[in-house]
């Protein structure tokens, strides 16, 4: 029987209640986050499998843009692999192999670095020339975040 003034059992319901409901959000955050990794990973990986295949294959349309930067055909080559290996990284994420999209996201990060350097050393000052390295900078950024924290 509780005495008037014994607060200390209705305290610890309201604690271990407190506690319940912060673990369950705590449970939904970690899984929203985790399905916005692998969504992300997903589009990176089809974009950069596109990409680096269209690389390694040697496009007129990505020579063409490769030879305006300034980057060999042999270069675009291996940058072309790069990405492909960025990809399937990627898919890795997805797919729960956490390392692979670590390294993954990293990789591409520092393509992207290579990629606003060269078209600034080639004159190309225009945000649209510059956006799409920068924003798959970002989202590499947060895909590495995401899974460097799940």
């Amino acid at each position: 029987m509780l005495a008037i003034g014994d607060r200390s059992h209705i305290e610890n319901v309201f604690t271990e209640t407190a506690s319940s409901d912060d673990h369950i959000v705590q449970q939904i955050w970690r899984a929203s986050m985790h399905v916005a990794s692998i969504v992300i990973a997903i589009f990176l990986a089809v974009f950069f499998g596109f990409l680096g295949v269209s690389k390694v294959i040697g496009t007129k349309t990505v020579n063409a843009l490769l030879a305006h930067v300034g980057v060999s055909p042999s270069l675009g080559r291996a940058i072309g692999g790069a990405e492909c290996l960025a990809a399937l990284g990627f898919f890795g994420a997805a797919l729960w192999i956490k390392a692979a999209g670590i390294a993954a996201a990293i990789g591409v990060v520092l393509l992207m670095f290579g990629a606003v350097y060269y078209h600034l050393r080639a004159g190309d000052r225009n945000p649209k020339d510059l956006a799409p390295a920068i924003v798959i900078a970002i989202l590499s950024v947060a895909v590495l975040g995401l899974l460097a924290t799940a």
